[in-house]
């Protein structure tokens, strides 16, 4: 019975009786209660003391190992870096490893990298040392980016390879059934050039059977194991015990996504293993802030745990092989709970669910009635209300969200992120329950107005009208113009979410268990529902769907979090579409009278808070502005100055620049760099910090190769230089390139107008390197635009310290020296008479 039917009267009609809007608040207040908890329940673990004891993880040893690493940022090729290579290579003997440093020239698309591998191996006892294809490997990367310390990324990941590497050393020596490889790469933040060279050219590689990966992408919160390799099955039980926050559809969304991980690299070999990473904290992910002092020692104790559960697992094991048959899904329940099982298994539980549904919507067709039309309606009606939810969101984002902290938007936004995850979240939500609130009684005009400006029209100070919304409320209008039913929302709101279970479930089958066991517990509820009959009060309703919200919200409410964590800073709607689901599947607990109101006033409590974080500084000594300058030396154009492409504006930057500060007339040094640089002469200041170092580029040779000509090219650096970047001219034809005789494949056609195509090297030594570009018909090159990139500003260039609120903007030319010149081709010089 539908809680709005309470009966019938004296004459004989039904009497209906107005459910007050507690009961919206009382199922909303549940839904919230039940993602708090959630939320609350998956922090990772406190941190335990090691008692001494030797053959545990111990988090004191491992932050101590932070601090060493994360003293400066250290890039690959820097000084700092190679102090950090030395301390890792002393660690990792005096923990009874044997350890060399693999230096290589790695090679990627249309780029390359001098790297210095640091690679240990911890021999297995007996016989099964040195076998091909047995072997353990524990990796993660020590290079940081150059403005960042990289405490978390990757220095958390490193020292815990240093210390799971200890505790094999210190274990039972029959518990070793396998050697233990561990790879300190270098190159990880340019490219992955260091897993590449390791990969590709050392011999170890091909011993290699299973591989564990650590990174980060903030630095606090629970340690998500978010990729796992083919075969990996016998990996994933080896986490039981260690709390892990491992759910199979973070998988199937991160293989879809641009990012890219050393452990990618040994997904290419196809080989099994898991990567793991933490990504709260995301302000101090890539940024001058990511220091010991910020990483949580919590996040680390849980890091090791898993990590040495794994390698323990994986080293007794009787095999390593990738196990036979298909993948299998998994997740976990607050980090309390792990769960594996056959994929089947969701579409199993999915079709029974299918099933009960059906069945009780027969079973109930007397009582509560909706015709297939109806539902259909329905269905369409909630599918079109989540959509102007979502419009609305992304509108309203685009709106007060323009001119905030240009230039530094996803650092203002990550130092409030939970507060903006909340307020998108209060919008969407209450958006959405207003619309399915108000279908009972039939849209208004009004409504369908307010959405449609809502949903559209923000977005005009970001360049044009949100055709999407409009299209999504002009729907919504439609499509309940005319009142819809109680039963037929419920009805339609359930067929859409089996609608998109089953979607999952063909096209995304490690996705499928986000839905699949919500609707399962939907589905008995259902059938519990009918059964009783029409007979049971009215509370009862709300108390049965309980369950629902429980089941839902700990799933669909986990899911919101790591979305918005993940990836709610650039995409402000992400975190929301979750909780969106879950009002969905939740709806008997709060559609009533009253919810349009109560949904109303939620969407205007969404809305105010997001326009009052714009008024509030995100910015202060935990949560630096970015500010930066940098030197630049164009010889294209004649210039030397100081050089600034901040957006924003500083005290501390108006007194480097000064009032002599002008727009440079052409960018020649960063073609993805849009916004205008603003350049102040250097003046006498040039003399005190020297002029830049030359490269000269000679021509050895050009030979034809069939259809193509292979030119030879020596390339004479007079300095080493952090990052070179080589421009070939417009209209050659570069199909292929290489350098000292490694390709790189085709360059990458990521240059300026007239300087389309790119050739980057990262570390690249003083001295002389050969070049060769296979160029098809047409011109061959005269001269190539060099680019230079320093990290660190020349040492005679005195500038005041930047005070406690600011900190170095958190891209490759803050506090840099960037050189750029055309550098004519010079003829190879002609041998000697015959």
């Amino acid at each position: 019975m539908n809680e709005n039917q309470a009966g019938a009267g004296s004459d004989g009609k039904p009497r209906t009786q107005p459910t007050r809007w507690w009961r919206t608040l009382a199922g909303l207040a549940a839904i919230v209660a039940a993602v708090a908890v959630t939320s609350s329940l998956s922090s990772p673990p406190a941190v335990r003391g090691d008692g001494g004891a030797g053959h545990v993880f111990s988090v004191e040893r491992a932050m101590s190992h932070v601090r060493q690493i994360a003293r400066a940022p250290h890039p690959t090729g820097s000084a700092a870096n190679a102090k950090v290579r030395d301390y890792l290579v002393a660690q990792l003997r005096a923990s009874g490893l044997q350890v060399e440093v693999q230096r290589e020239l790695s090679t990627g698309q249309g780029s390359f990298a001098w790297v210095e591998n640091v690679v240990g191996v911890l021999p297995a006892t007996g016989a099964s040392a040195g076998k091909p294809r047995d072997a353990v490997l524990l990796m993660s990367h020590y290079d940081s980016i150059p403005w960042a310390p990289g405490a978390a990324d990757a220095g958390a990941g490193v020292a815990t390879v240093l210390e799971a590497a200890r505790v094999a050393a210190g274990s039972d020596r029959g518990a070793r059934k396998r050697d233990l490889i561990v790879l300190l790469s270098d190159g990880e933040e340019m490219g992955a050039f260091g897993a590449r060279a390791f990969f590709d050219r050392h011999a170890l590689a091909s011993r290699v059977a299973t591989v564990f990966n650590f990174e980060a992408r903030g630095s606090s919160g629970p340690v998500l194991m978010f990729q796992s390799g083919p075969g990996s099955a016998p990996l994933l039980r080896s986490l039981h015990g260690a709390a892990p926050v491992a759910n199979s559809y973070s998988d199937e969304i991160y293989k879809r996504m641009p990012n890219f991980t050393d452990f990618n690299v040994s997904l290419e070999r196809g080989l099994p293993g898991l990567n793991f990473a933490f990504i709260e904290g995301y302000s101090d992910y890539h940024s001058p802030t990511d220091t010991p002092d910020h990483l949580a020692p919590a996040t680390l104790q849980h890091m090791g745990d898993q990590a040495t559960g794994a390698m323990r697992a994986a080293l007794s094991a009787s095999s390593v092989a990738p196990a036979a048959g298909a993948e299998p899904a998994y997740m976990n329940l607050t980090g309390k709970a792990f769960f594996q099982y056959p994929r089947w298994l969701d579409q199993a539980a999915l079709a029974l669910a299918t099933l009960l549904l059906i069945v009780a919507a027969w079973r109930g067709r007397r009582s509560e009635p909706a015709g297939m039309l109806a539902t259909a309606r329905g269905a369409l009606a909630v599918l079109a209300a989540i959509a102007v939810s979502v419009s609305v969101v992304l509108s309203v984002s685009a709106f007060v969200r323009e001119d905030f902290w240009p230039g530094a938007m996803q650092r203002a936004v990550s130092a409030h992120q939970l507060e903006w995850f909340l307020a998108w979240t209060l919008l969407a939500g209450g958006v959405l329950v207003a619309i399915l609130g108000a279908a009972r009684d039939g849209l208004r005009w009004w409504w369908a107005l307010a959405l449609a400006l809502l949903a559209a029209l923000p977005m005009l100070r970001a360049g044009s009208v949100f055709i999407p919304g409009l299209v999504a409320a002009a729907l919504v209008a439609g499509l309940l113009y005319k009142p819809l039913t109680e039963t037929a929302l419920l009805r339609g709101g359930e067929a859409l979410l089996l609608v998109l279970a089953w979607v999952l479930a063909l096209a995304l089958p490690g996705a499928a268990n986000i839905l699949v066991w919500p609707l399962l517990a939907l589905a008995v509820v259902r059938v519990i529902a009918v059964l009783r009959g029409s007979a049971a009060p009215a509370w009862s309703s709300f108390a049965l769907a309980m369950p629902v919200v429980v089941v839902g919200g700990v799933i669909l409410g986990e899911l919101a979090m790591r979305l918005d964590q993940a990836l709610g800073v650039s995409v402000p709607v992400i975190g929301a579409v979750p909780v969106l689901l879950l009002c969905v599947l939740c709806m008997q607990a709060w559609l009533a009278h009253g919810a349009a109101r109560v949904g109303a006033a939620l969407a205007l409590s969404g809305l105010v808070a997001a326009v009052a974080l714009v008024f509030v500084n995100p910015f202060d000594t935990r949560h630096p502005l970015p500010s930066s300058v940098f030197v630049l030396n164009d010889r294209v154009q004649g210039v030397d100055c100081l050089a600034s492409i901040d957006a924003t504006d500083d005290a501390w930057k108006r007194s480097v620049l000064g009032d002599a500060a002008r727009a440079l007339p052409n960018n020649l040094y960063a073609p993805e760099v849009w916004r205008e640089t603003r350049c102040r002469p250097l003046g006498e200041r040039a003399a005190a910090i020297g002029a830049p170092a030359t490269t000269r580029i000679r021509v050895l040779g050009v030979e034809p190769q069939g259809e193509l000509r292979r030119m030879r090219l020596a390339l004479t650096a007079q300095a080493g230089h952090d990052v070179l970047d080589l421009y070939l001219p417009k209209g050659v034809d570069a199909r292929s390139a290489s350098v000292q005789n490694r390709s790189i494949h085709a360059p990458t056609a990521e240059g300026f107008e007239q300087w389309p195509v790119r050739i980057r090297g990262f570390a690249v030594p003083a001295g002389e390197l050969e070049l060769t570009l296979d160029i098809g018909p047409g011109p061959l090159p005269d001269a190539l635009l060099a680019v230079t990139i320093d990290h660190g500003l020349p040492a005679g260039l005195a500038l005041p310290a930047r005070p406690a609120g600011l900190m170095a903007q958190t891209h490759p030319y803050s506090d840099a020296r960037v050189g750029v010149a055309r550098i004519a081709l010079e003829a190879a010089p002609a041998g000697p008479s015959p």
